[in-house]
């Protein structure tokens, strides 16, 4: 999942960043990638999430898919979805990537698994907000983590590539 343009529309913007962003950065997992791209509006609409669970219902049945190894991951708007879809549909997926996104409003019945990724100087989504949700769902006993980056604006997705990286092993662990 990914952000959405300026004039709300996002069409084809989920290609954009699978080529740039999720996909140098997860090659390593060799994973199947969908990227949807939004429907009028953020990710936590009705419509988006329909077409969300529809999208991996296909994908689960057309391809041999471990269930225990799906993960949900989104950049700015698309991080924010994420945070939405794995705290609205936790037995769809085992583990939660956002980056730049803002986590739901509390913590309370979290299960899964989260690296959220987010920089101190991003200008357009706090970061404190993902900081202190993800302090939360330590103290919780959930395993959370943040990578905290610093000289990093919003739009500057290409330098969230390293990062994302980090990703690779951290699922490699949250899949034994």
């Amino acid at each position: 999942m990914h952000f959405g343009l300026g004039n709300g529309d996002s069409t084809g913007v989920g290609a954009d960043l699978v080529k740039g962003l999720i996909g140098p950065a997860l090659e390593g997992l060799r994973a199947i990638i969908v990227a949807p791209d939004s429907v009028r509006g953020n990710w936590s609409t009705p419509e988006n999430e329909r077409a969300v669970n529809e999208l991996l219902n296909m994908v689960m049945a057309r391809y041999a898919i471990d269930k225990k190894r799906v993960s949900v991951t989104g950049y700015s708007m698309g991080g924010t979805g994420s945070w939405n879809l794995a705290e609205k549909f936790p037995e769809r997926f085992n583990a939660v990537i956002p980056i730049s996104g803002r986590p739901p409003a509390s913590a309370a019945g979290w299960r899964l698994p989260v690296l959220a990724i987010h920089s101190r100087d991003d200008q357009v989504v706090p970061f404190d907000p993902a900081a202190a949700r993800v302090v939360e769902l330590q103290k919780a006993g959930v395993n959370a983590k943040l990578i905290a980056l610093s000289g990093i604006a919003h739009y500057e997705v290409a330098r969230f590539r390293e990062p994302l990286r980090q990703a690779v092993p951290w699922l490699q662990d949250v899949w034994k």
